[in-house]
């Protein structure tokens, strides 16, 4: 959802809240169970959803990203961390400057006890593929000047600290 306009969002949001929005019905229904969402938050429909996304939310990026306060004031809400990835994806194809790939690692400790070749269970594609909520993926992928937000401290004496 692009918000343009706060006062306009949080105005519509409360109508629906309230049920003050108009109700809108279609042809083959008796009652009016819809409502028509204004355009001002909608973003128009192209081939590449995610292209209008950021062009909508970012506009002028490829001049603007390294505004602390240009980005600040933006974001985007989306219901899944696919939609996350493609997006970040996007964005940092536009983006000038080569593109630098960091790896976790890619192998589980040793069994305790009479597990014998439990690692082989786990080959290194299997545990490259996996992706949790809240832990980067295999792959991290950074261009300078974009910035990035730590959730936990990694070094603190060195400013490497979260929401920073």
């Amino acid at each position: 959802m692009i918000i343009k306009d706060s006062t306009f969002f949080t105005e519509c949001i409360l109508g629906l809240g309230d049920g003050k929005l108009p109700n809108v019905s279609l042809e083959c229904e008796e009652g009016s169970w819809w409502i028509k969402i204004p355009n001002g938050l909608l973003i128009p429909d192209s081939d590449n959803h995610v292209a209008s996304v950021v062009s909508n939310t970012y506009p002028d990026l490829t001049n603007r990203y390294t505004d602390p306060d240009y980005l600040r004031n933006r974001g985007s809400l989306t219901l899944t961390n696919q939609t996350v990835d493609e997006i970040d994806s996007y964005i940092l194809n536009v983006i000038p400057w080569d593109t630098t790939t960091y790896l976790s690692s890619d192998s589980i400790c040793k069994p305790f006890g009479k597990v014998f070749d439990q690692d082989m269970m786990f080959p290194v594609e299997f545990l490259n593929s996996l992706k949790f909520p809240r832990l980067l993926n295999h792959e991290l992928h950074l261009k300078i000047g974009i910035p990035i937000i730590l959730l936990r401290n990694i070094n603190p004496s060195a400013g490497f600290c979260r929401e920073t």
